[in-house]
């Protein structure tokens, strides 16, 4: 599996699905802002909306680029374990 799974729950999807949510979540939250003639409480709720969905956004792109990282510290690890072993056996 190179993808991180659980039962029939893909990881890689499910971050996929939830980035497409926040696209539509947000383009809406602007939306409905926009079109809020004063700074009233329905604005100002909305304006949180936004803010909410772009951390949320920004916590999936850190938690998107460590899983990469991970994979690829992992990849690197198994090329220096490689090295190691065929050094070892030339000795």
């Amino acid at each position: 599996m190179t993808e991180q799974q659980t039962g029939n729950f893909n990881v890689k999807e499910s971050r996929q699905g939830l980035f497409s949510l926040l696209n539509h979540v947000l383009a809406t939250a602007k939306d409905k802002f926009d079109k809020q003639k004063a700074a009233n409480g329905e604005r100002q709720r909305w304006a949180r909306l936004i803010v909410a969905g772009v951390e949320a956004y920004g916590r999936l792109l850190v938690n998107e680029q460590l899983q990469s990282m991970e994979k690829r510290i992992s990849a690197l690890e198994g090329v220096k374990s490689i090295e190691s072993q065929t050094q070892t056996s030339q000795s």
